[in-house]
């Protein structure tokens, strides 16, 4: 009777179950994130062996999709593997992603909910979206007759008594409980922000991304104990972002938190009854005796082996270059005053967005001013009290993004997303006051850049 969970990279966690496998959230390929991100490290199963196996699987090899970002869904990947392959994915409200997942010829989804548990083979599997923190993620449950899985991924936010009590119902005294969580910082706060030491005073950054990444764990461990759970994973943040090296060099090893077991054991945390899992992509759970097995590669060290991968990364940034340059190569060439003009088109796009929203933080928003700036061309600011775009720099915004011309030329013509230039570190960001987060504008701008990317792009943008 086996049972394991091998752990391919970030949050790919591959479940066997005797004869089933489960596999979630696939990121195998070498595909960037966010314009940016890389698996750091990338999954020890290639894909191509990956997508065999799936496909010679009898569709005894099912896959769980968290959401929509590339990081939880390489669509590379998903291409490759038959259209017959059972797809799990949480029934959200807007279908942007779901379409992505038909687009990919996948035939076979099952949309799963906090409702009712949807079966495969010996799995179980229900959804939870936590709308008030987003309507597009949700932590995934998988439980058996002998453990449960909480896959949470991205949502190391206080979980809701509901969300707690439907985990808790799914347990009991003979089932051990497995909880997962993002355990590291993915926006752009504070590595992309000047007055939090971003340019000039890395001290300073790396105390204020410690000081968040141990509030984000301590968050997480927190869910874990009130679902009483046995044990606790570390993932979701085993990435690299490549704008973060280019920019830093390897300064960025501390800098950018590598979320490995013994690097939580120096943070100062309260794990109260869970206990951390010494375990690092690579390895494998044996989820009959929690027995952790070592792959050779990892034998001289886990943060050893990401050392010396982060140095073949950096040698190879002119790649990371060449991608970029490629993508501007192919727009059409616009001069200053046509990039401000596009520029305020954004924001009215993103102004009507939002008076058209049914969020309960809309009212907050309507009373902020952004500013995007665009070096060396102009500053465009949107006063949302009024719904005025100006270019008047006398204003002082609430929040101002600061790209060069070729991130504001990628960005209005659709080929960066906007979480691109805040998740992969490609814009500079201010706050004022410097002691307000603007986190609910920020929210709707992540969630704007894909209605802006799908539907509103100027045609004229496009070759």
């Amino acid at each position: 009777m086996v049972k394991k969970i091998h752990f391919l990279n970030h949050t790919s966690l591959l479940i066997e179950d005797d004869s089933y496998y489960l596999l979630l959230d696939p990121w195998p390929t070498d595909v960037t994130c966010f314009h940016s991100w890389k698996a750091h490290p990338p999954s020890f199963l290639d894909n191509n062996i990956l997508a065999s196996f799936i496909n010679s699987s009898e569709n005894k090899l099912g896959i769980v999709i968290s959401h929509g970002h590339s990081d939880h869904c390489d669509d590379f990947f998903l291409k490759r593997i038959n259209n017959k392959t059972p797809i799990f994915f949480p029934d959200y409200e807007t279908k942007g992603a779901f379409n992505r997942l038909k687009n990919n010829n996948l035939d076979n989804i099952t949309l799963t909910n906090s409702i009712e548990e949807k079966k495969f083979g010996p799995f179980s599997i229900t959804s939870f979206i936590n709308s008030e923190h987003s309507n597009d993620d949700a932590v995934i449950i998988i439980s058996t007759d002998e453990y449960i899985l909480v896959h949470a991924n991205d949502n190391s936010i206080d979980f809701p008594p509901e969300l707690i009590n439907h985990i808790l119902k799914l347990g009991s005294k003979n089932k051990k409980t497995f909880f997962a969580s993002q355990t590291g910082i993915a926006n752009g706060f504070p590595y992309s922000y000047p007055q939090f030491g971003a340019n000039s005073d890395l001290s300073q950054m790396k105390k204020t991304a410690d000081e968040k990444n141990t509030r984000t764990i301590q968050i997480a461990i927190k869910n874990a104990n009130l679902v009483k759970a046995n044990y606790f994973i570390s993932y979701a943040a085993y990435t690299i972002s490549l704008s973060l090296l280019k920019r830093f060099g390897n300064k960025i090893s501390p800098l950018q938190f590598l979320p490995s077991p013994d690097n939580l054991k120096k943070l100062s945390l309260n794990w109260g009854d869970v206990n951390l899992l010494d375990y690092v992509p690579g390895d494998t759970l044996n989820l009959s005796n929690t027995f952790v097995e070592r792959p050779f590669w990892l034998k001289n060290g886990f943060e050893n082996m990401i050392e010396e991968l982060q140095k073949l990364r950096s040698s190879s940034m002119k790649n990371f270059d060449e991608e970029i340059n490629s993508e501007l190569n192919n727009l059409k060439k616009i001069s200053d005053n046509e990039l401000t003009h596009y520029t305020k088109k954004y924001l009215e796009h993103f102004y009507n967005f939002i008076v058209k929203s049914k969020s309960s933080i809309k009212d907050k928003i309507m009373k902020s001013i952004l500013e995007i700036k665009v070096e060396d061309v102009n500053s465009v600011i949107l006063d949302f009290k009024d719904g005025s775009i100006s270019t008047n720099n006398n204003v002082t915004p609430n929040k101002r993004i600061t790209v060069n011309k070729n991130v504001c030329s990628l960005l209005l013509s659709g080929i960066f997303n906007f979480e691109s230039l805040y998740i992969g570190h490609h814009a500079k960001f201010e706050r004022f006051p410097q002691d307000v987060f603007n986190s609910q504008l920020m929210m709707q701008l992540q969630v704007f850049g894909y209605v802006y990317q799908k539907r509103l792009v100027p045609k004229e943008l496009v070759n």
